[in-house]
């Protein structure tokens, strides 16, 4: 209630009595400076303050009251002189004690001897009482019940950041309090990728951007974990021995063979060094246990094995579930793509997402391997960045229509895909066979 009676005293001694005279006889609604303007009036949270100004073309003293239309309770209001020569006052009260949906403000006054009143009608917004839920269910610690929950609870208030401010902070500080010390990702036992990027996304959606130290420390640790790299780019196959001497029986990228039948003694390596493609499979076989490290340009471990039989796929620029070089994980890939992340990144992300778009004669197109509805919508978001409306556009030029023939589209995600043979499609060709004419 003090915080109210403060923003009441700011309102009165701010406005300038000037702006009295710019009002007709009625009731003004004002909307707070704190608040912002991301609805519409006359509706207003259950936590705003309504404030309001009464003008009347009499001298006389005013009665205000806020009536609910739901139960006809009501509550009268005290009103402060605001202006003495247009016999305006300015008024205010809190929502927050008042459980009404639809309320009406009904002003008394007299003139010449006779009763009048004037009446303005509103609502608390009609998202109050799930705003309430969310806010009912946040922890005294700042947090909801999972970090998940609080991105989430953190999302739900984006929207009203200035009236909820205390309980926004609070989430944020909650959530940093839960990372794991260590990489600054979450959760604060193992970091996980899913689980991380689904929070940062939340995050950037919820309008806090890298100025944040928690989203930009976890935004850091996803960037480092995308299987990122120049298409071309000179990476190294480093073959070990574990015992004395270990005899390999090949050493591969795809059909190009590097070596066959050579030994490898401990303490040694043998490396080969190849250009790096999108889908390339590097094979090492031996009839013993060894150990091979596949290193990037930037000489970082893109794979780490121990084993007899090596046959690693190097996926595009996605991201796994677990660890960089693993097999991609569609969704995982879709949210971290919305990220703030170097432009080529992002651009290597999406080249990538091309190359899984599945066609199916029943469903159309669709993102990822098991048609899910959630992961094809966050292909289209991440794609509906304006940043990005170039690759947008391409996508929805090549896979809009559903009624193209699949061979044609599967040249495409062939290309895409980086097949070099592959042609790209004629859509003139396309649209006359469509219309069953000669091309």
């Amino acid at each position: 209630m003090r915080k109210f009676f403060l923003l009441l005293l700011f309102l009165y001694m701010a406005l300038p009595l000037a702006l009295a005279e710019d009002y007709e006889p009625g009731i003004h609604l004002i909307r707070p400076a704190s608040v912002e303007q991301s609805y519409s009036l006359p509706e207003y949270l259950s936590k705003e303050d309504l404030v309001f100004v009464v003008c009347i073309d009499t001298d006389s003293l005013v009665k205000p009251s806020l009536i609910c239309l739901d139960n006809n309770n009501f509550k009268d209001i005290k009103p402060e002189k605001w202006s003495n020569s247009n016999n305006c006052y300015i008024v205010g009260t809190n929502l927050d004690d008042f459980g009404c949906t639809n309320m009406r403000i009904q002003v008394e006054y007299t003139k010449d001897g006779e009763p009048f009143r004037i009446y303005k009608e509103l609502k608390r917004n009609k998202f109050s009482k799930v705003l309430d839920k969310i806010l009912n269910s946040q922890y005294n610690d700042g947090g909801w019940r999972t970090t998940i929950d609080t991105a989430y609870g953190l999302l739900a208030l984006s929207q009203y950041k200035k009236i909820f401010s205390e309980e926004t902070e609070n989430a944020i500080d909650w959530l940093k309090l839960k990372r794991n010390e260590e990489n600054k990702c979450w959760p604060n036992s193992i970091c996980n990728l899913p689980f991380t990027s689904e929070i940062l996304f939340t995050l950037k959606e919820s309008g806090f951007d890298d100025a944040r130290r928690a989203v930009n420390d976890a935004r850091n640790w996803i960037e480092i974990r995308q299987n990122f790299y120049e298409p071309g780019d000179l990476w190294t196959l480093n073959a070990y021995s574990l015992s004395d001497n270990t005899f390999f029986v090949l050493a591969a990228l795809n059909r190009q063979v590097f070596q066959q039948g050579f030994n490898v003694t401990k303490g040694d390596v043998k490396t080969f060094s190849f250009n790096v493609h999108m889908n390339d499979i590097v094979y090492l076989a031996s009839p013993d246990i060894f150990k091979a490290v596949i290193k990037d340009a930037d000489n970082r471990v893109f794979l780490d094995y121990t084993g007899n039989n090596l046959s690693q796929t190097i996926y595009g620029a996605c991201w796994s579930k677990n660890l960089r070089g693993e097999p991609c994980d569609a969704k995982t890939s879709a949210f971290s793509s919305m990220l703030n992340l170097h432009p080529e990144n992002i651009r290597e992300a999406h080249r990538w997402m091309f190359s899984i778009i599945n066609l199916s004669d029943k469903v159309g197109a669709y993102y990822g391997s098991d048609n899910s509805i959630l992961d094809t919508a966050l292909f289209l978001m991440s794609f509906q960045n304006n940043s990005f409306k170039e690759d947008y556009d391409s996508y929805m030029t090549r896979y809009g229509d559903y009624s193209i023939d699949e061979r044609f589209k599967g040249q495409i995600l062939a290309k895409d895909a980086g097949d070099d043979e592959a042609h790209e499609m004629d859509e003139d060709y396309v649209r006359a066979l469509g219309y069953g004419m000669a091309p």
